[in-house]
C-alpha cells in the first residue's frame, strides 16, 4: 500500500484514500522488494511511528459491557493480562540475556532458544487454548434465513487469546447483527507477535492459521450457498489476510473472487493487492484520478465501457453494484475498505502518513 494522496475531504477529521491504480512497474518497495531491505525499511518505520504507541492503550475506560470488553475487570480478563506480564517479562529477560549466547558453543545456544521457545510455548498455552475455529455466540446474532447466503469471517490481531477471540467475534456479531466465524492467529506473547508480522511482512510467510483460513475462504467462495463472503482483518489479520488474497488471486476464479468484500481495522499489512480486470479499465482509472479514489467505474450491462460524470461521482462500487447485479467489476475483488484511526500505531505501521498528524 503505497502512499496515496487523498481525494477528498470529508465532514468532520475523516479523509478519504482512493486506491492506488497501478502500473508497469515490477518493483513493490512495499512488499517485492529483497527482505532483508523490507526489514530494515520496518524497523526505522517502526521507529519512526513509535510516537503513537501510548495510544495502543488509549483511551483506558470500558465502554462496552463486561462480557463484551477486553479491558474490563472481569477474572477472564485478569487471567489473560497476567499471562501476558508474565510473557512480557520474559521477553525482556531474553533479550538482555541474548548477548550471554555469543560465546557459548552452537549446540548449548541452541538448546538454550529451544528452552525459551517451549517454555513460551507453555506458558501461552494457558490463553490460546487448542481450537483455531471459533463461532460467535448465537444470543448475539442468531442464524437467520435471509442471511444463509452471507459468510461473515474475521482473524484477529496480536496477543488475543482464546477468551479475547471469543469477545472480538461475540462484539462483531452484535455490531453487525450477523453470526461470525472466527479463525484464532494465537499469540506468543508481544515480542514475539511483533517477530512474526515482521516475518509475514517482508518473506511472506504463512502460519498455520493463514493457511486453515484460506482453505476456508476457498471452499465458501465455490460453496453455491453463498453469494457474499465478508472478510473483516485486524492488526496482524490484515497481514495475514492480505497473504490469503494472493493466494486467492493466483487460483480463484474471477467471478467467484466477486463474491467477496474485505474489511481492515488497524490494517497491519505492507500492500492489499487488488488488480484492474483489463488494462483498458486501469487507463481509464489513471485518466480519471476521481472516477479511480471512488472505484466508480462500471461496466454497463450491454457490455460498453462507462465513466460516471465527475459532477455525479457519489455511488460506491456496492452501490454500483447493487444496481447493476449483472455488471462485472473491473476489480478482481468488488469491495475493499481499511479503516485506520490516525494515531493507530498498527495502522501506521502498516501504512504511515507523510507527516505525524498534530496531537
Amino acid at each position: 500500500m503505497a502512499k496515496p494522496s487523498p481525494s477528498r475531504q470529508a465532514a468532520g477529521d475523516t479523509c478519504f484514500f482512493g486506491s492506488q491504480i497501478g502500473g508497469r512497474s515490477s518493483t513493490s518497495y512495499a512488499y517485492t522488494d529483497l527482505p532483508w531491505r523490507l526489514m530494515v525499511r520496518d524497523v526505522f518505520l517502526f521507529l519512526s511511528c513509535a510516537w503513537s504507541i501510548p495510544y495502543l492503550f488509549w483511551p483506558i475506560t470500558p465502554t462496552d459491557p463486561a462480557e463484551l470488553s477486553e479491558l474490563d475487570p472481569t477474572w477472564a480478563n485478569f487471567h489473560a493480562v497476567a499471562i501476558h506480564i508474565v510473557l512480557c517479562a520474559l521477553h525482556l529477560y531474553a533479550l538482555i540475556s541474548l548477548p550471554l549466547l555469543f560465546p557459548l558453543p552452537v549446540w548449548a545456544a541452541a538448546a538454550l532458544v529451544i528452552g525459551f521457545l517451549l517454555v513460551n510455548k507453555a506458558i501461552c498455552s494457558f490463553i490460546d487454548g487448542h481450537q483455531v475455529e471459533f463461532h460467535s455466540d448465537p444470543k448475539y446474532a442468531p442464524a437467520l434465513p435471509e442471511h444463509a447466503h452471507e459468510q461473515w469471517i474475521y482473524i484477529n490481531g496480536v496477543m488475543v487469546g482464546s477468551h479475547w477471540m471469543q469477545t472480538n467475534i461475540n462484539r462483531l456479531a452484535v455490531t453487525f447483527k450477523r453470526p461470525i466465524l472466527g479463525i484464532h492467529n494465537k499469540t506468543s506473547g508481544l515480542l514475539l507477535d511483533i517477530l512474526e508480522c515482521l516475518i509475514q511482512r517482508n518473506w511472506g510467510y504463512a502460519t498455520r492459521d493463514v493457511r486453515f483460513c484460506y482453505q476456508i475462504i476457498k471452499q465458501k467462495l465455490y460453496n453455491p450457498q453463498y453469494s457474499k463472503i465478508i472478510f473483516i482483518l485486524h492488526s496482524q489479520g490484515g497481514i495475514q489476510g492480505s497473504l490469503i488474497l494472493d493466494w486467492l488471486l493466483q487460483e480463484t476464479p474471477q467471478d467467484l473472487l466477486a463474491k467477496l468484500e474485505i474489511y481492515t481495522f488497524g490494517n497491519a499489512a505492507s500492500h492489499f493487492n487488488n488488480p484492474h480486470r483489463s488494462a483498458k479499465t486501469e487507463t481509464l482509472a489513471r485518466n480519471n484520478a476521481l472516477a479511480a479514489s471512488t472505484d466508480d467505474i462500471q461496466l454497463a450491462s450491454a457490455g460498453h465501457l462507462r465513466t460516471s460524470p465527475l459532477d455525479s461521482l457519489t455511488t460506491t462500487t456496492a452501490a454500483a453494484a447493487a444496481a447493476h447485479p449483472c455488471d462485472p467489476p473491473t476489480r478482481a475483488i468488488r469491495h475493499i475498505e481499511h479503516y485506520a484511526h490516525a494515531r493507530d500505531f498498527v495502522a501506521l505501521w502498516g501504512h504511515p502518513p507523510k507527516r505525524p498528524p498534530q496531537i
